[in-house]
């Protein structure tokens, strides 16, 4: 009597085994010729060219990426939609979920069976998958990964072989495998069968399940790019690597996302956390859903009030995006996408809430809609809340990031902390604040949208973009992000720059590096195609000590203006067994590097990298689109010339020659370029162009010109 009992309890749960099994059998297979046959043949080949060495070096053969493959993951996105689709289509249709609701089950456990049944077909093939390729691994006598890149796929640093890739071992790394699969196909399935509560119709059901997915990181960047749009100084720049997390969608496809399972697995914990309680919700909307909602597009009355106004939002601050894109400075263009984009996004919600063209009966809500979204649209433009006009209190800062000071190209780790340098950063915030109109006229006129402007033409070269964030004593921060013309904040940015911290923040690489751990220096002279390495490890010292004397006294003309010409680049190369895949520092060797200088011409690299003017008989310069021609023959002029050049061919030359001569317009256009050919003393040309910013046209003129 129990046993008949129990097994009509279930008699759900296997009812949809058996109608389902197909699927699931289709499911493996279709894991099992991206995988595990994959993954065979993979290996199958790199036996064969191994050879007698197989054996030596199988236990740590590399494990291809064909694990991880984004291919793979699309099949696991789509199945366990398709099983959450079809394991609860009853819900959508009157006569299936009548006949399910009259059967003597709780709907509970109806809902647990199926729930449980869909899981199952999904799991199962992912377990006797991965069951096959630990199987083939053990066939070839594979126990040991290794990752070819461990900047993205290793392990946390501390456990890294600083001898080479990381080798982990085969179980771990399966382990990892079924971990990251069971979770997201199951997350996927789950949130399918959550959608499947909220609506009748098994078309917006699966509509909706792949929007929802990607909402949360959606809605992220609409706001913040709206907030960009609508707040002064608000930053635009995007952490990718933070809120792809949002959308489980994003980061599953993002074959690069599962590194976090060796180091930190907080996201795929919440994810976990997440679908446990959409199971909870669910079994409660189950419970709760009406008969009459078969056929509907939405369940319930709630339901249609959030998408209708859900949708209205994300459609008129999509239409402001899009629309604002067409004038990026308008803020007329801007309100204007929000209407558009409000409206339609309404009117469409509507007719799908109700299945009905009527949408002009239920106006009203249009109107509270839009009365309320353009209240708050214009209470943050109005910055009711001082955002725009904020400069933290000194005493409340330990340390202020100013990315002018970041000459490295990497993310700053750190910044000011001296008081001193904390009010100066204050006094320029302050005062980019104040000079909001002026700023953003600048702007207007660099972007070529408003060609009249009062400012006059703006010299690309000086506008910059300028991220100051605060680092509060509570640890939180205060980011903005203002793009400025540099010469209108000189005052403030130069004893800035010149204070010795500055300084040690903006080298902050060279002067942390120890030379033991680099291979060699290549100096690039760019100019003239010249270069030198260096590698003996004294000079290296040397050549590191010099350096650091020099960037302590680089100039603010030279490092933020570009007033100083660029000699050559120097590029530090670490040693394998230090950073295998480690980055190459870059570092620019400007004319004013005295110390450096000095240090090359002791070991005689000087000759090798650089152009004696002494060498030089003429340096013919010529101006584009213009017929002037000038010969330089002033040992002075050459030399500076040499450092403003880069290297052409006698075609660019020629080509440049041919160009039609309209001086005038050139020159009121700024399209003059100067370029020429260096003729050396024992007869041989060089085809150069020269530096075209406009501080070293202006400074080529001035010198030519120069009586």
């Amino acid at each position: 009597m129990t046993s008949g009992t129990s097994s009509r309890k279930w008699v759900v749960f296997k009812s949809a085994l058996k109608r389902f099994k197909w699927l699931s059998i289709l499911y493996g297979v279709a894991l099992f010729l991206e995988v595990p046959l994959l993954l065979w043949m993979e290996l199958s080949k790199q036996k064969s060219l191994q050879g007698n060495l197989w054996t030596e070096v199988a236990n740590k053969s590399f494990v291809p990426q064909i694990l991880f493959h984004p291919i793979e993951h699309f099949v696991n996105i789509i199945v366990p939609v398709i099983f959450g689709l079809i394991l609860f289509h009853y819900l959508q249709t009157d006569r299936a979920s009548t006949f399910f609701h009259s059967l003597p089950i709780k709907r509970a456990s109806h809902y647990c069976q199926n729930l449980f049944a869909g899981l199952t077909l999904i799991w199962l093939p992912i377990l006797i998958n991965g069951l096959l390729i630990y199987v083939i691994f053990a066939a070839f006598g594979v126990t040991e990964g290794q990752w070819y890149d461990p900047n993205v796929y290793g392990p946390a640093m501390e456990q890294m072989n600083s001898n080479g890739p990381n080798i982990i071992p085969v179980w771990q790394v399966m382990a990892y495998w079924l971990f990251l699969n069971l979770l997201m196909t199951g997350l996927f399935y789950v949130f399918t069968v959550f959608i499947g509560m909220l609506t009748g119709n098994v078309l917006l059901q699966g509509a909706l399940t792949f929007i929802g997915l990607f909402l949360p990181l959606g809605l992220y960047l609409l706001i913040k790019f709206n907030l960009w749009k609508l707040l002064y100084g608000f930053p635009r720049e995007i952490n990718g690597r933070n809120i792809e997390w949002l959308s489980p969608l994003v980061s599953y496809l993002n074959n690069q996302n599962y590194r976090l399972l060796f180091t930190d697995m907080t996201w795929y914990v919440w994810y976990l956390v997440i679908a446990v309680l959409l199971c909870v919700i669910s079994i409660y909307l189950y419970k709760r859903r009406p008969a009459e909602a078969a056929g509907e597009t939405l369940a319930a009355d709630w339901i249609r009030w959030i998408f209708k106004y859900g949708v209205a939002v994300c459609a008129a601050l999509t239409g402001g995006l899009y629309f604002s894109s067409l004038n990026e400075r308008s803020i007329g263009v801007l309100y204007l996408g929000y209407f558009i984009g409000a409206v339609l996004g309404y009117i469409v919600a509507d007719m799908i809430a109700y299945k009905s063209f009527h949408f002009y009966k239920r106006w009203k809500g249009m109107a509270v809609f839009a009365a309320i979204f353009f209240l708050v649209i214009f209470s943050v433009k109005l910055d009711l809340v001082g955002y725009e006009k904020y400069v933290p209190d000194q005493s409340g800062v330990k340390e202020v990031f100013l990315s002018t000071l970041n000459m490295e190209g990497l993310m700053a780790t750190e910044g000011l902390t001296g008081q001193d340098n904390i009010e100066k950063v204050r006094q320029l915030h302050r005062q980019i604040i104040k000079m909001e109109k002026e700023n953003k006229v600048r702007e207007q006129a660099f972007y070529g949208q408003q060609m009249n402007s009062a400012v006059g033409p703006v010299d690309p070269m000086r506008m910059r973009s300028v991220d100051i964030t605060y680092v509060l004593d509570s640890g939180e921060k205060v980011q903005r992000t203002y793009y400025i013309d540099m010469y209108l904040y000189r005052e403030f940015l130069y004893p800035i720059f010149n204070s010795q911290e500055a300084k040690q923040v903006m080298y902050g690489r060279l002067f942390k590096m120890d030379a033991g751990k680099i291979d060699q220096l290549n100096v690039n002279n760019h100019h003239l195609g010249k270069n030198i390495r260096i590698y003996k490890r004294t000079e290296i010292e040397e050549a590191l000590t010099a350096l650091r004397k020099d960037v302590l006294k680089v100039s603010y003309e030279a490092a933020m203006e570009g007033k100083v010409a660029t000699r050559a680049i120097i590029e530090f190369i670490p040693t394998k067994d230090t950073e295998p895949n480690g980055p190459v520092y870059n570092l620019n060797y400007y004319a004013e590097f005295k110390n450096f200088e000095a240090f090359l011409a002791k070991y005689g690299y000087l000759e090798e990298l650089f152009l004696d003017p002494a060498d030089v008989s003429t340096i013919i310069v010529k101006k584009t689109r213009s017929g002037e021609t000038m010969e330089v023959k002033d040992k002075k002029k050459i030399k500076v010339l040499l450092d403003w050049c880069s290297l052409e061919d006698e075609n660019a030359f020629m080509a440049r020659q041919k160009q039609p001569v309209n001086g005038k317009m050139a020159e009121y256009y700024g399209q003059v370029e100067y370029y020429g050919k260096i003729v050396k003393k024992d007869g041989s040309v060089i085809y150069v162009g020269f530096d075209s910013s406009p501080f070293a046209r202006q400074l080529i003129y001035k010198m030519l010109n120069r009586s």
